[in-house]
């Protein structure tokens, strides 16, 4: 996935890419997104990772959940319409 944008939305780091996965339920997930008040040390190391990966145009792998029942992040306001909870990351 290319990132289109990263943004801090209250206490979620909110990453938008440039293409939509599907969900396990056909939803379009157009965005994903770290809880930046559990674990500061993580949260930093994934600003730095996207952040590096939007500057210098490469893609990113994004693991995350795709059933949005399984999903813990609904409590940082991340809308199981359109979004889901990062589990890892990886730089490509």
């Amino acid at each position: 996935m290319t990132l289109l944008a990263l943004e801090i939305r209250g206490n979620r780091l909110l990453v938008k890419c440039d293409a939509p996965a599907t969900g396990a339920d056909g939803v379009a997930v157009w965005y994903f997104a770290i809880h930046i008040g559990q674990n500061l040390e993580r949260a930093r190391l994934a600003l730095g990772m996207l952040t590096a990966a939007r500057i210098a145009g490469r893609q990113v792998r994004i693991t995350y959940y795709s059933d949005e029942t399984s999903n813990t992040g609904w409590d940082m306001g991340c809308d199981p319409k359109d979004c889901r909870p990062i589990v890892a990351l990886e730089l490509l």
